[in-house]
């Protein structure tokens, strides 16, 4: 294997290492449950690296405060769709649910109301709160995109959480993951309020016993034969559907189980310190639960495995590079083969499991979409990267360390110095052109972060 394609497999392996998770799991059963001394975020409490991190925002954007996320993030951008037009021209119809809300994260402003909504669908959407469950044969693509629209409503108009997920519960939905009044009475009470007991599911069942998923017309059915014994679960009498659907979304331990599953899945690990704070709160909309989550000063020490648009998408909009449509298709096959297809399970995404193979072909990926610059800067719709960028960089054309410290600095925010071998291979490019694409596609790879080891 030549240097050229040694250094880029290499490099790729650092890109997308996993921010090691051993410590993660310790710190749920480390931290005090108390929820005396909590509040809201101080409004001059700074976003860390890994809240940016997770919000995908671009590596060289300057971090703000919690008081400027509420400005940035209640802000519309009128343009926000109108700018994706293009890209979602194949992929407005639904079977491509996934890739039409990864555009939206990929490409569009991240500073903007529109993209929050979007980025707070697709991360309750990989929850055990919301999750899609696109495994299951009964979950529809028309039903994805149903849920994914009622999502984003919800989010939109901060909507309850408590008044949304009682809908939620009475929707097909909810009835495509849990099937049957078996099924479903034990997952409504075991999944929200943490009732991990035997006994209470043939009340359950017995009082959703006229409901059914229909897997021939992929509906729900509600037959005449409802029931009319009224059931005890924990002291209260319950009758209807609607009575025991009331009764989880009201019950004292539902909002912090909802708080818990959200932390669980951005942090890696139930951190009760952000747990606490947020039931100190008593966040009421998903929008509270998750900048609070975001701009907790925990969040600057998490460190489980990124998931594989954590590396991507930030270095994408740091160098406003435009991906190929095709491309985010082959992205969502690969995070499929990484075990970490979002919207799969019925229950929440599993983490990225970044053995060699799938370091692999993820490198394999960044070393083919990042070749070139735009070819007409007269048209952002070409795939490249922009020309702003390229003339930046073209400034330090004939000096290779400059350019590839420079590349480095604009995909990463950090400085770093590379061997020797990365810079003579820069040197080698014989037109300022692949120079600069020979640079970017090092740095693109964060060779820097090597030394710190891949986790696995």
């Amino acid at each position: 294997m030549d240097i050229k394609k040694r250094a880029f497999i290499t490099g790729a392996a650092v890109a997308l290492q996993a921010c090691g998770g051993g410590d993660s799991e310790e710190k749920s059963s480390d931290t005090d449950s108390s929820t005396d001394n909590y509040s809201t975020p101080n409004s001059n409490q700074l976003l860390s690296r890994q809240g940016a991190v997770a919000l995908y925002l671009p590596n060289n954007e300057a971090l703000f405060d919690y008081s400027a996320a509420l400005t940035h993030f209640s802000t519309s951008d009128s343009a926000f769709y109108y700018d994706l037009e293009p890209y979602l021209e194949r992929y407005e119809r639904t079977d491509n649910p996934i890739i039409y809300l990864m555009i939206h994260l990929g490409h569009g402003n991240p500073l903007s109301k529109e993209f929050f909504d979007n980025w707070i669908t697709y991360q309750l959407s990989n929850t055990f709160v919301l999750a899609v469950g696109s495994e299951l044969a009964t979950v529809s693509d028309s039903l994805v995109i149903s849920h994914l629209h009622d999502i984003r409503e919800a989010v939109a108009n901060d909507t309850s959480i408590k008044d949304y997920v009682y809908e939620y519960f009475l929707s097909e939905m909810f009835w495509a993951r849990f099937r049957s009044p078996e099924d479903n009475g034990r997952e409504v009470l075991e999944i929200y309020l943490g009732l991990f007991q035997d006994d209470l599911v043939p009340k359950a069942a017995q009082i959703l016993k006229n409901y059914s998923f229909n897997e021939s017309t992929g509906s729900l059915e509600k037959s005449l034969e409802v029931n009319t014994e009224a059931q005890e679960i924990l002291g209260e009498l319950l009758t209807t559907p609607g009575e025991l659907y009331q009764f989880v979304v009201n019950h004292d331990d539902f909002l912090p189980h909802v708080y818990t599953h959200i932390v669980k899945q951005l942090y890696g690990y139930e951190d009760r310190e952000v747990i606490g704070q947020l039931q100190q709160i008593n966040a009421t909309t998903f929008r509270e639960v998750y900048l609070v989550a975001l701009f907790h000063e925990n969040m600057a020490s998490v460190t489980r495995t990124k998931f594989p648009e954590e590396v991507l998408f930030p270095a994408l909009k740091s160098g406003n590079y435009q991906v190929r449509r095709n491309d985010f298709t082959v992205f969502l096959n690969l995070m499929d083969q990484i075990g970490t297809r979002p919207m799969l399970s019925k229950l929440e995404r599993s983490q990225a499991t970044w053995n060699a193979l799938n370091i692999g072909n993820i490198s394999s990926l960044l070393e083919r979409i990042y070749t070139n610059e735009a070819g007409s800067f007269s048209s952002q719709w070409n795939y490249g990267y922009s020309q702003a960028i390229y003339l930046e960089l073209a400034r330090n054309v004939e000096n290779s360390t400059a350019l590839l410290q420079n590349a480095h600095r604009i995909l990463w925010r950090e400085d770093h110095t590379y061997p020797t071998q990365f810079e003579d291979l820069i040197a080698q490019q014989t037109s300022d052109s692949d120079k600069i694409n020979t640079a970017l596609r090092i740095a693109a790879m964060n060779y820097a972060l090597y030394e710190h080891g891949v986790a696995s």
